[in-house]
């Protein structure tokens, strides 16, 4: 779609898409191209919603997750990831092979969740959950890099990593299946932070800038929350008829925004960190909207 709203081409894709969209420069040339996932395939698509050569992948088996883009060393040699629910991990080059230098061993429960990568000095991380509640550390090559001897199969949705001085202090944020929200410390305990939703809460966490400290959204489908590591309530709760989907976290102006939708009124909210509705919202959506500068001005 143009920035003026045509359309300027469509591609079917027989199954629904996991995940965001990615952009990615397979050739190195500046020209970008379009990298997503659904639960069987992987495909990439150039400017004119083409197949790039080497793309679809047939991945070899299902998958429940969006895919992983790694750029290890910011020189556009990209990885892909994705774990399957077989407990499997696949790892493909930016042309769409198969990484050969990647030996993975298969678990035995299933991969939940994106994997995401942890640059902490020189050394690479890649953090993994699986169904059963393991964290897994791995190297480059899907070698285990960093043992988690706590086990974190009280978990609700997915994980939100922080990084610090070394791995032994660096962690995770989640709520479990009690509503309490949950840090972990790879090298630690878990510590519950003063933080209680209720049974089937979710959770998101986010930095947020100009204040250096996590805030952490907690909701479900009635009402949404948002507290500090302390517990202190940025703004009282918000409540709507039907939230299907995460709140998203948006900057521009000096100030902060939360972007939510009601999916029974059909009305998207932007509201501030006082709890006030931008002028010129709510508008009528039924989907989570994006915010960005099309033209760059």
């Amino acid at each position: 779609v143009s920035n003026t709203g045509d359309i300027i081409w469509e591609k079917p894709i027989s199954q629904p898409v996991l995940g965001k969209i990615n952009k990615i420069d397979v050739y190195k040339n500046g020209k970008t191209q379009l990298l997503f996932n659904t639960a069987d395939s992987l495909f990439c698509l150039d400017r004119k919603g083409n197949d790039v050569a080497g793309f679809p992948v047939a991945l070899p088996s299902k998958t429940s997750n969006p895919l992983a883009l790694f750029d290890y060393d910011f020189n556009q040699n990209f990885r892909i990831l994705i774990g399957t629910n077989d407990g499997n991990m696949y790892m493909y080059g930016q042309k769409g092979s198969r990484v050969k230098g990647w030996k993975f061993k298969k678990v035995r429960s299933a991969i939940t969740g994106m994997a995401k990568h942890l640059k902490l000095g020189k050394k690479d991380y890649i953090l993994v959950t699986t169904g059963n509640g393991t964290v897994l550390l791995l190297d480059r090559k899907g070698k285990s890099r960093y043992r988690v001897s706590e086990n974190i199969g009280d978990k609700s949705g997915p994980v939100f990593y922080y990084t610090a001085r070394n791995i032994q202090h660096s962690g995770i944020f989640y709520i479990d299946t009690l509503g309490r929200v949950v840090k972990l410390k790879f090298g630690g305990k878990k510590e519950y932070l003063p933080i209680n939703g209720e049974q089937k809460d979710r959770l998101k966490v986010k930095l947020i800038p100009g204040e250096n400290k996590f805030g952490f959204f907690v909701y479900n489908s009635k009402k949404i929350s948002f507290y500090y590591s302390d517990g202190k309530k940025i703004f009282d709760p918000i409540e709507m008829k039907n939230i299907e989907f995460q709140p998203n976290f948006y900057r521009f102006d000096s100030k902060n925004w939360i972007g939510i939708v009601d999916n029974t009124d059909q009305q998207a909210y932007l509201i501030d960190f006082t709890g006030i509705i931008k002028d010129g919202f709510p508008l009528t959506s039924s989907i989570p909207f994006s915010i960005g500068d099309i033209n760059g001005d």
